[in-house]
């Protein structure tokens, strides 16, 4: 490296980089963010230790009235809303979250899987000098850390390698990287260091030995390029809509519909137009090819996004709160004031016909209950649809959060109609799942972008109450097509008040969401070489990053900030997309990638937010926005994954402030900064070995007798069960496939390590749901859930059932998609379990053969959408 470069390149980034430690160590000492305490050292939460079925929190549901609201009711299920969930509830408030599909079902569970402070804001703090970008950074790094503790079973640190090939790329990367450690402080995951050509290779084999760089001049700006990837719309903490956007044009046909949909034609209306972000993306300079001269590496964290915003609802519902999937939200109720005060909301499931727990107590002190609507005693199986009276019931609140992620201007326009527009009823393509407004579409030549992305984050005050952009439908559409619920009929539900007629005259809605996508594929761990090693590489053809990342024994590659000219519940990668991806990452591991590889691929909507009281444009997007309406609606929106916590925080904070909380919690801070979720209080990294022990397979007799002195009782039922399966097959050899006792549930060593990776402190409980279900020798084999669900894969039936029981998994998707990633995996691989999914969902639940047909199909439209063949 010449001596010239040194003193005019390196010198100077070295200085930054000293700059920015200090002034980091300055906001930890004296403004206390990274190493401050978050929360009053209040009495421990206490969570129960089972979580409540889906059947009895709607009953609990059914119980607030104008009298006795919910202190808060939260509109939406993914990352943001839960996490909301979580704060309110262990402050002491009394809680109900609703969401219209499944947790995680959409932004929540399709993110990059990493958990990250921010470099690309790092970067903006130092080159301009902004002090918000830094305080961002920080309390990012922060969250970092309070998510890898809180839930250690979910996430952990991930070393990350950035390859260079140019020597100002090492200087440049080294000096970012460092100042990004510096900055974690104590929160750091581990230091960042400089790697040498050989100890690159060796830490992946297949990396590429030459490769892209940007040239030095025009000045590249590569850490904004780096990180944009970890500010990917999969980086995002919203799920799926409790209820939909404006009324839109028809989806392109790259975008399938919802299999929970039924396709209706589109009024004779404008369509709603998705903003921009304000700044387009700068022009790239052209690239270079160079030889690989060294690389970086440095770590940030990794996680389960679906099964931790799973976790977050599991522990809100074990603290006492009311949460549940498949509840939609039909229109948004107001006082005599105008003030928001609950949702009319439709059960989109049949009850249970044979709940597992008893019904649980009221969520509203003894002797003040609102008498539950009727109907939930009905046995029947058979799906009643949405636009039922009988399924559809008010829920009261003196405060309503909306967290409905890319769709929370939806809600806002329901918030700014003074009433509900009726309409004839829409009939459904599912009689299990009514059809629910889910897309709305830009027109041409408006696509969104991502662009360049202010990062600091908002709590603001109320807003100008602004009406609903005409229609003559209700907001909440479907392809343009109502489905709300006409408040005249003379059945309704007596607790549900009668809307006012809408306003004659409206105007436009400022929006808050600037979506973004995301494409992901996943291909088999060995083109990687089977490296334990993250890979990002800055310098792609169009300036956007790919990275290619381990995850669950496979390979996630991907790149971010794509056009999302469609809001919908079901994104889907485009043929353009993937073909992007198998370029980059074929040069980027110097290896031809076949696309018959890609095991499965999907997309995903990130919603940036904007400051909707912004009067210009030049600072329009956030990091994440709290906001209170006119009418008290409080919307929260915008950020990451990384900060969900963060995020809920300043919501449930503006929830307070708004002066209609009980007196006893009003002065209550956040106390979710140290609260291990669901499967995190007794977990310890060698869990695995603990099951292995009790539940591994032997390899001989040999091993078995040397295990007696430690296990005789397991040994003696195994010897009293092997005598008796001998004498079985003697006396009848009709009785070949049946089965005994505990003994034949025997985990691998992959089986154990999934499972105590996925389910923490709660993993045993699965193996014994297996155990169970081979206690009866009368039983078929089919009944025996001791077995992996698919070749290759370490899922064991029983968790299909621990799911039902314990994670409000309602269909074969929620199981597939959310609980056991299988789709998001190997798409192929779910496909094949289906059919056993819904047997055993069957059995668990008592279906009959049309509910299970209806199943089938509509899972198998779903999976259909994650095979690459679907998008090439």
């Amino acid at each position: 490296m010449p001596a010239a470069f040194l003193a005019g390149k390196a010198i100077p980034l070295v200085a930054t980089v000293t700059a920015t430690a200090a002034l980091g160590s300055y906001l930890g000492a004296f403004q206390g963010l990274s190493w401050a305490k978050i929360g009053d050292p209040q009495d421990e939460v206490k969570l129960s230790p089972h979580v409540p079925t889906r059947d009895q929190q709607v009953s609990r549901l059914r119980l607030s009235s104008e009298d006795h609201p919910f202190d808060v009711l939260i509109i939406g299920g993914g990352a943001t809303g839960t996490g909301c969930a979580v704060d309110a509830q262990t402050r002491g408030l009394r809680v109900a979250l609703v969401e219209c599909e499944d947790f995680a079902s959409g932004t929540s569970s399709k993110s990059t899987k990493l958990v990250h402070g921010g470099v690309r804001y790092l970067e903006k703090a130092v080159f301009n000098l902004d002090f918000r970008q830094l305080k961002l950074v920080d309390e990012a790094l922060r969250e970092r850390y309070n998510l890898l503790e809180n839930a250690p079973h979910l996430c952990k640190s991930l070393p990350i390698i950035t390859p260079c090939y140019s020597w100002w790329e090492v200087v440049y990367y080294w000096a970012g990287l460092k100042a990004y450690d510096l900055l974690a402080g104590f929160h750091g995951l581990g230091m960042s260091k400089l790697l040498t050509r050989r100890e690159a290779l060796t830490a992946i084999p297949t990396l590429a030995e030459s490769g892209r760089f940007k040239p030095l001049f025009p000045f590249p700006n590569p850490l904004s390029s780096l990180s944009s990837s970890l500010s990917s719309p999969s980086s995002s903490s919203s799920s799926s809509p409790s209820s939909p956007p404006p009324p839109s044009s028809p989806p392109s046909p790259s975008t399938p519909p919802s299999p929970l949909s039924s396709p209706s034609p589109s009024p004779a209306t404008a369509p709603s137009t998705l903003r921009s972000p304000p700044t387009p993306p700068s022009p790239q300079p052209p690239p270079k090819i160079g030889s690989i001269k060294a690389a970086v590496m440095y770590y940030d964290g990794q996680f389960d996004d679906a099964r931790l915003n799973v976790a977050l609802a599991a522990t809100a519902s074990s603290a006492g709160a009311v949460t549940a999937n498949y509840v939609e939200v039909k229109q948004l109720l107001k006082n005599d004031e105008g003030r928001v005060c609950g949702a009319l909301v439709c059960d989109r499931l049949p009850p249970s016909p044979i709940p597992h727990l008893p019904p649980l107590s009221s969520p509203f002190p003894s002797g003040l209950l609102a008498s539950p609507h009727a109907s939930s005693s009905s046995n029947s199986d058979e799906m009643r649809p949405a636009r039922d009276e009988d399924n559809c019931f008010a829920v009261y609140a003196r405060a309503v959060v909306n967290a409905a992620g890319p769709f929370v201007d939806g809600i806002r326009a329901l918030s700014q109609t003074r009433g509900s527009v009726s309409s004839s009823p829409v009939p459904s393509s599912s009689p299990d799942l009514p059809s629910s407004p889910l897309t709305r579409t830009a027109p041409e030549g408006e696509a969104t972008t991502s662009g360049s992305v202010s990062a600091t984050h908002s709590v603001l005050p109320a807003l100008p109450s602004s009406p609903v952009p005409s229609s003559p439908s209700h907001p909440n559409t479907t392809n343009g097509i109502s489905n709300s619920i006409s408040n005249a009929d003379s059945n309704s539900n007596a607790n549900t008040p009668t809307a006012a007629p809408a306003p004659q005259t409206p105007t436009p809605m400022t929006n808050m969401i600037l979506p973004s996508l995301g494409s992901h594929i996943v291909l088999p761990a060995y083109y990687s070489g089977s490296s334990a090693f993250g890979l990002l590489q800055p310098s792609t053809e169009d300036g956007r990053v790919v990275f290619v990342l381990p995850w669950q024994n496979f390979l996630l590659a991907g790149t971010t900030d794509g056009p999302c000219r469609t809001l919908t519940t079901r994104p889907q990668a485009t043929k353009s997309d993937i073909q992007f991806i198998l370029k980059e990452v074929s040069a980027l591991l110097g290896v031809e990638i076949r696309p018959s590889d890609i095991r499965s691929c999907w997309s995903g909507i990130r919603p940036l937010a904007r400051d909707p009281t912004a009067k210009g444009t030049a600072d329009a997007v956030r990091d994440h926005v709290a906001v209170e309406e006119a009418d008290g609606l409080i919307s929260v929106s915008g950020g990451k994954w990384t900060t969900y916590r963060q995020m809920a925080q300043d919501a449930v904070d503006l929830v307070v402030k708004t002066g209609r909380m009980p007196l006893h919690v009003s002065e209550k801070r956040c106390r979710t900064g140290d609260l291990k979720l669901v499967g995190a209080e007794q977990y310890r990294r060698t869990m695995y070995v603990t099951l292995l022990q009790k539940y591994g397979q032997k390899r001989d007799e040999g091993e078995a007798r040397l295990d007696s002195k430690t296990s005789t009782s397991r040994k003696n039922s195994a010897t009293q069960n092997s005598s008796n399966n001998n004498n079985n097959n003697n006396n009848n050899n009709n009785n070949s496939h049946t089965l005994n006792l505990a003994h034949q549930v025997e985990i691998a060593e992959d089986v154990a390590v999934h499972l105590s990776q996925s389910y923490g402190d709660r993993a045993e409980r699965v193996l014994q749901i297996a155990t169970q279900s081979g206690s009866n020798p009368t039983k078929d084999a089919s009944a025996f859930l001791g077995k992996n669900l698919v070749e290759g894969h370490p899922i064991l039936e029983a968790e299909v059932v621990y799911c039902m029981r314990e994670e409000f998994t309602a269909t074969a998707e929620d199981f597939l998609a959310r609980r056991s990633r299988l789709a998001f995996l190997d798409a192929r691989a779910a496909l094949r379990a289906l059919p056993r999914v819904v047997e055993i969902m069957a059995m668990e639940g008592r279906w009959d053969e049309q509910k299970k047909k209806r199943e089938m199909a509509r899972a198998t439209t779903f999976l259909n959408t994650f095979l690459p063949e679907n998008s090439l």
